[in-house]
């Protein structure tokens, strides 16, 4: 069985880079959501909407990952270090495919 616990530091600054990043992308949602009028707002909540709870769900996985990181840092358990991994494959390919499917809506 691979060493996970020895990449286990490197998988807490990814998950908190991530997530991090998905915060930025989660603020320019919002802005493009607050710079419609007010009353033009309904008809483009349901797509905001999506995005939103879409980087939402990438976002939580990040946390998760580096949840589990820091606990497999902490209680040297490379089970929590090998799920954080999966974690943040899963966050990764997550975001991945909210990329492409947004670059194929404007495409």
């Amino acid at each position: 069985m691979p060493n996970f616990y020895a990449i286990t530091t490197e998988l807490v600054g990814a998950s908190a880079s991530l997530a991090g990043l998905i915060l930025v992308f989660m603020g320019a949602i919002f802005s493009g959501f607050e710079g419609y009028p007010v009353q033009d707002r309904k008809h483009v909540l349901k797509g905001y909407r999506a995005k939103a709870r879409s980087a939402l769900g990438g976002f939580l996985l990040c946390l998760a990952s580096l949840a589990t990181g820091l606990g497999g840092r902490l209680y040297m358990n490379q089970c929590w270090s090998a799920i954080s991994l999966a974690l943040l494959l899963g966050a990764i390919t997550w975001i991945a495919l909210i990329a492409f499917n947004g670059v194929k809506e404007i495409a």
